[in-house]
């Protein structure tokens, strides 16, 4: 494809490596690239001082004390975080296109210069020690640890990225200033910058901070070499959790062998999609799992890959056994030139849609750089994948799907042991009616070829009567699981030979249909996405199997501290109106639920003048008509829609609190939010989110860096037909959370009695407008906010002037709205705490 070759490139005198990828827009991503991360941490293994420093670095560097960096990000309107690795660790900030140099200054001082402050240091080093107890609370995550301690005897990947608890508590601000000495030189060091601005000026900027850093320390560790793997590894872990997991798998060729290409089609076969092997033969036709997947993953410069698979307690050994049979099959040659061809559709069009997006092409320059030297590696990766063959396949099969030298992670539940503004690249919008009033949206934009689809329908929770919670959610579900004349199998294969991404979702308000094809298969995934929209067959095992999916997957929620939580605040404001589940569904209704309810359901859902749908990318107006065409003359379109529920009565204030058998302490604070009433209606929250949820946010400063008693803090919310909800949230330590749920209240007060100050409002209402630009400039997402408008009764074509009306919105306006809302005396209170042993 050559998408890479783009890429200018250019070194300092001191190793300082300068990588520039034009696209013209709205914004500019810079990503600066340190070549150090966990495995590099020699005496300190475990420390975790990569992550460490990664904190640290946002405390106070050369020309920007304190908080200054994230003030000043949040003050241009941008986006800032960072990420370690085993490998690696970067510094991002996302900035409006005309701001990119002082992007360029703030991250070369904080890589250069940080002040690593002793006070903040302890406080952080405790923010640390929270973000553990969460990851603790992750069983994938604690799964996956446990995988790679299998994987790897010698080599430091063995160790998990954060490190250890108990080590982490040792760590001391002369540990990391030695570490950051050694590992952070310009000859580890390079920097990534997407965006509309040009090379020379880049490269000059970019001079002027880094050219006089010195080389030095560049003498790399030699890492211990891993015997191959001679025979199978397995391990077990508790974990108290209605679900059962696994986690199979064998060290793969090494990065840029010619051999990796083919094992990743087959990862991609086994278990890449819906049509994969796994999903067809284990989840869809016997019901056995609840989720299979696979992957083919980089780790330093070693390569692993395997699967990921999920069931009930009562049907693990089953899985298990079926999984060995299955990969014994594939293993043994059942593999169809059908299978490889679908699979390099389906990764071609995959890394089409990565490339949409200005975060994921400069994680890929950067990636490629560090492991090749080049920033064209993706190219090469393409080329590399068109000439895999059926040989080739078969090998890597023979290779990597022995379950006897396998390692194998089981995941059991039980009780766990207790430890401690530019204009947009889009082409061209418009908006028009179709035959019985249904809308149409198109938006082309030529940049990649590819045409995603969105079409939004009156379904969700506030259209479900009572005791049918969750038939929304089911039906979507069930729309892929076979039609008139074709299987739920048979759906699957087509879909991947187009190399489309169809779903299909339901939330309180609607239900959503999606699907992003590559250009030249649009109306051949069109006819076939009408098909499977217009004559779904509801069979009797697929039903079964999806509610026991569903089923399964809420009692995972209902375990989660974060989203149990925000499920008992809906509950406690809204009760048992549909505002509280958000489309989710309850067990026992989803558990009763019958063929004929969800025909019931289904033979109203596609109601006209309520449905709006449209395409973006690049295709031409016509070719937008034409592929409407296809899909709806392939509906039978209802004469009446389903009527809403009667709207939710808000309860009286209340506290919640209740235990789980996890790690960390959650404690929420819930409002009743906005409804919907006009186009407008929601401006003050989305201002809200940029003031609320940024690092420079008073609300971050103050919970997180202040008192350090959490790893996360924010604020979200939702909205529709009916008035949602507002929920600020902390994940903190045991013991903290009156005193969090305290400053959480001050925080609801500090908004609705006009105190949020007049630099923070503009430096938040800049963050929105920013939002709005970034939407501008992605066709899926503008596309998205169209049919929505559409949807809710408003103009489409008024997401094209966003920024301009935030940009008129008043503080008086603001306040007014926020006054009415932000009422500490009106919040239900969530705490959840571990359970006690």
């Amino acid at each position: 494809m050559g998408f890479f070759t783009e890429t200018r490139c250019a070194d300092l005198e001191n190793g300082f490596g300068i990588y520039h990828f034009y696209r013209p827009g709205p914004m500019v991503e810079l990503q600066f690239f340190v070549a150090t991360g966990s495995i590099h941490e020699n005496k300190y293994l475990g420390y975790g001082l990569s992550h460490f420093l990664e904190h640290m670095l946002f405390q106070g560097c050369r020309d920007f004390p304190g908080h200054s960096v994230s003030d000043t990000v949040t003050a241009l309107g941008g986006d800032l975080n960072a990420y370690s690795g085993f490998d690696r660790t970067c510094y991002r900030i996302q900035l409006p296109a005309e701001h990119w140099r002082q992007g360029v200054h703030m991250l070369s001082m904080m890589l250069r210069y940080p002040e690593l402050p002793e006070k903040r240091f302890v406080s952080e080093r405790e923010v640390i020690l929270r973000e553990c107890e969460r990851g603790m609370d992750n069983v994938n995550r604690r799964m996956f640890e446990r995988f790679m301690r299998l994987m790897f005897l010698q080599h430091p990947l063995r160790h998990p990225i954060i490190g250890y608890k108990e080590l982490i508590a040792q760590v001391t601000r002369e540990d990391a200033l030695a570490y950051h000495a050694e590992r952070y030189t310009p000859g580890r060091s390079f920097c990534v910058v997407v965006g509309d601005c040009e090379f020379d000026e880049l490269f000059a900027e970019v001079a002027k901070y880094i050219s006089d850093w010195q080389s030095s320390n560049i003498a790399e560790l030699v890492l211990p070499s891993e015997l191959p793997m001679v025979s199978g590894r397995s391990s077990e872990i508790e974990f108290d959790d209605p679900v059962s997991r696994l986690i199979a798998g064998v060290r793969a060729p090494e990065f840029g062998s010619p051999e990796l290409p083919a094992v990743e089609v087959l990862s991609g076969i086994l278990g890449g999609g819906d049509a994969s092997v796994l999903n067809r033969e284990l989840v869809l036709d016997s019901g056995i799992a609840l989720n299979a997947d696979s992957f083919c993953s980089a780790v330093g410069r070693e390569c692993i890959t395997g699967v990921m698979l999920e069931t009930s307690p009562g049907k693990f050994g089953k899985m298990q056994k079926s999984l060995a049979a299955v990969l014994q099959k594939i293993r043994k040659g059942a593999i169809t030139s059908g299978m490889l061809q679908r699979e390099k559709q389906q990764q071609y069009a995959d890394r089409l849609r990565t490339l949409r997006d200005v975060v994921n092409i400069a994680g890929e320059i950067g990636g490629s750089v560090l492991y090749t030297g080049s920033p064209a590696a993706g190219d090469a990766y393409l080329e590399s994948l068109k000439k895999v063959d059926m040989d080739q396949l078969l090998h890597a099969a023979e290779t990597c799907l022995d379950w006897d030298k396998m390692a194998v992670v089981t995941q059991h539940t039980g009780k766990k042991n207790k430890s401690i503004v530019k204009k947009s690249a889009v082409d061209a919008v418009s908006c028009q009616a179709c035959a019985g009033g249904a809308g149409l949206v198109h938006i082309q934009d030529k940049r990649l070829p590819m045409v995603s689809f969105s079409m939004v329908l009156p379904g969700g929770g506030i259209y479900e009567k009572s005791g049918k919670y969750g038939v929304s959610r089911l039906l979507a579900n069930m729309f892929a699981t076979g039609t008139d004349k074709m299987s739920g199998n048979a759906i699957l294969q087509k879909l991947d030979e187009c190399g489309a991404d169809f779903a299909v979702s339901a939330g309180t308000n609607t239900i959503i249909a999606d699907f992003s094809v590559p250009k030249e298969k649009l109306f051949k995934t069109c006819a076939l996405v009408g098909d499977i929209l217009g004559s779904p067959r509801f069979g009797e095992w697929e039903l079964e199997r999806e509610k026991f999916r569903i089923v399964e997957q809420l009692k995972v929620r209902a375990a989660d501290p974060v989203k149990s939580a925000m499920d008992r605040g809906a509950c406690a404001i809204y009760g048992d109106h549909p505002c509280a589940g958000g489309g989710r569904g309850k067990i026992r209704n989803v558990e009763n639920l019958s063929v004929a309810e969800l025909e019931d359901f289904y033979s109203k859902l596609f109601y006209a003048p309520k449905t709006c749908f449209g395409f973006a990318g690049d295709c031409s107006e016509n070719d937008a008509r034409k592929a409407a065409d296809l899909i709806m003359q392939r509906i039978t379109w209802a004469k009446e829609p389903h009527s809403r529920v009667s709207a939710p009565v808000t309860a009286t204030p209340n506290r919640q609190e209740f235990s789980l058998a996890r790690e960390q302490t959650v404690a929420l604070c819930c409002l009743p939010g906005p409804a919907m009433l006009h186009r407008d209606s929601l401006l003050p929250f989305e201002i809200l989110l940029q003031s609320e949820n940024s690092l420079g946010s008073h609300l971050f400063k103050e919970v997180r860096e202040k008192h350090a008693l959490c790893y996360s803090v924010g604020m979200t919310f939702f909205a529709g037909f009916y008035p949602g909800m507002i929920t600020f949230y902390t994940m903190t330590q045991q013991g903290a959370g009156e005193k969090v749920l305290g400053l959480l209240k001050e925080e609801i007060l500090r908004i609705g009695s006009g105190k949020l100050g007049e630099a923070e409002f503009e430096s938040a209402r800049k963050g929105a407008i920013f939002e709005c630009a970034k939407i501008a400039d992605s066709p899926e997402a503008l596309l998205r906010n169209m049919i929505m408008d559409h949807y809710y009764g408003f103009d489409p074509m008024e997401a094209l002037t966003a920024r301009q009306r935030i940009q008129d919105y008043t503080r008086a306006e603001f306040e007014k709205v926020v006054s009415g809302v932000f009422d500490p005396a009106k919040a239900v209170e969530v705490l959840v705490t571990p359970e006690k042993v």
